[in-house]
């Protein structure tokens, strides 16, 4: 019986690699092979919980592992020779793993390794694409501990809904830092009207593909100040209700290059040894004098 999200991901590899062997084995291709949707709901997570699970325990995301793997098995049977019973067209390898198009395959293996299958064919070895090449996961089953959390400064809570003000920014790509997006409000954010001493706000939500591919960045930020929904505010601000409900609190100090430590500990740590389950793919932090309040919302 699975009881914690680190078993979770444990059980969702050895499914898929289940349906990648009956693949290169029987040559007859398997529904959702590619699909780290199909992993999430099997699992019983939400598709953003399972990626940020998933990425914290093995450090990589499952659409990149399950790239990977497929076309690391993709590579060994091109490079078979045509006398070998199992030697296949680079058409049918295609089909086979689940590609509309010897095209659409050709163009996703090169980009994957710089190298084209027939150029590997060709070659008759991997020895060009070793440093890419992935070989099945193997985590070791570990007993975990339900309240482990790696000593962070964490609480479950209720908190009310909540209303705010600021600017939107959507994020096709990731960065590193929010800085230019929080000098661009900082520049107008006292034309916000408040009722008291402003209080910062970063509100970000991610929407990630049926596959999982959207899950490194695609973003939407929005930095903003705690307002009354009463206050009529300027039109070129957005107005959010952030809703209440059931919260996992996260304290984070020090230096906000540092926070990125803090997250790793939450999925890496916290929901790897808990049953406690993310509702969707957003979260919120406040920013109060030298520490980060970091809310992220629970079923």
């Amino acid at each position: 019986m699975i009881t914690n999200g680190y078993e979770c991901i444990i059980e969702s590899i050895k499914i898929f690699e289940t349906k990648l062997n009956s693949v290169v084995e029987n040559k007859t291709p398997e529904e959702n092979l590619q699909s780290a949707f199909y992993l999430a709901e099997k699992s019983g997570y939400s598709l953003w919980h399972f990626i940020r699970l998933f990425s914290s325990t093995t450090g990589i995301t499952p659409k990149a592992y399950i790239s990977s793997r497929v076309f690391t098995e993709c590579a060994k049977l091109l490079i078979l020779k045509k006398d070998n019973k199992n030697y296949q067209t680079i058409s049918f390898i295609a089909n086979l793993f689940g590609f509309e198009s010897g095209a659409n395959f050709s163009k996703a293996f090169k980009v994957w390794c710089s190298h084209t299958p027939a150029e590997v064919r060709k070659n008759e070895s991997l020895n060009i694409i070793t440093s890419v090449l992935q070989e099945p996961l193997a985590l070791p089953v570990k007993a975990t501990t339900k309240n482990e959390d790696g000593k962070l400064q964490s609480e479950i809570i209720v908190c009310k809904s909540m209303h705010i003000t600021g600017l939107s920014f959507y994020l096709d790509k990731p960065i590193l830092s929010f800085d230019k997006l929080w000098k661009t409000f900082s520049a107008k954010c006292k034309k916000i009207k408040v009722q008291s001493q402003p209080e910062f706000l970063q509100y970000t939500a991610w929407n990630p593909s049926e596959d999982g591919s959207n899950s490194d960045g695609q973003m939407v930020v929005m930095c903003a100040l705690l307002t009354d929904e009463k206050d009529l505010q300027q039109p070129i601000f957005i107005n959010k209700k952030i809703p209440g409900g059931r919260f996992l609190h996260v304290v984070h100090t020090g230096n906000m290059n540092t926070i990125g430590l803090t997250y790793q500990k939450i999925y890496g740590s916290y929901f790897a040894n808990s049953n406690l389950k993310l509702t969707s793919g957003w979260e919120y932090q406040m920013y109060r004098d030298d520490r980060t309040d970091i809310y992220i919302p629970l079923f």
